[in-house]
């Protein structure tokens, strides 16, 4: 009985490995924030580091009379890519609206440094994103570059 089990298990196992998502599958970075950082710095002006690992650089602060909180719903531009530049996600120009305590921590820590109008490039280590989760074609543990256009935020 226990072998029976035992065969069945491995049978239903491999079959979930070989219809799950594979490496081949999904797109990832071989480099971490970190190492991108360090080979990219000399295009990398103005970059700042939070207290968190993520980096950004504000292309253009907005408004700064207000900024957002998490508690916000923030309607924005973005295009996400892997620290090779392969473009996982991103808005096509039409905006779209999400509250900012849903999303990634890197999104959670670096929106609210722009209002507004403003713009920002975030450099979010795997652990500030998605982390272990392999996220729709994106692989787990990858590094992210985003950038953002927040349009407005309520």
């Amino acid at each position: 009985m226990m072998l029976r089990l035992f065969l069945w298990l491995a049978f239903v196992g491999g079959a979930f490995i070989l219809v799950g998502c594979s490496e081949d599958d999904c797109i990832g970075s071989d480099q971490d924030i970190d190492e991108y950082i360090i080979s990219n710095s000399a295009d990398l002006q103005n970059l700042i580091e939070t207290e968190q690992g993520v980096y950004y650089i504000i292309d253009e602060p907005g408004d700064t009379t207000s900024r957002p909180t998490l508690s916000s719903a923030i309607t924005v531009n973005y295009v996400g890519t892997t620290t090779e530049r392969d473009t996982f996600d991103q808005t096509s120009g039409t905006p779209v609206t999400f509250i900012l305590d849903e999303l990634i921590e890197g999104w959670r820590i670096g929106i609210p440094q722009i209002g507004a109008g403003g713009s920002i490039r975030l450099f979010v280590p795997a652990n500030r994103g998605y982390g272990a989760n392999q996220a729709a074609n994106l692989c787990a543990n990858s590094a992210l570059i985003f950038d953002i256009d927040l349009i407005s935020f309520q």
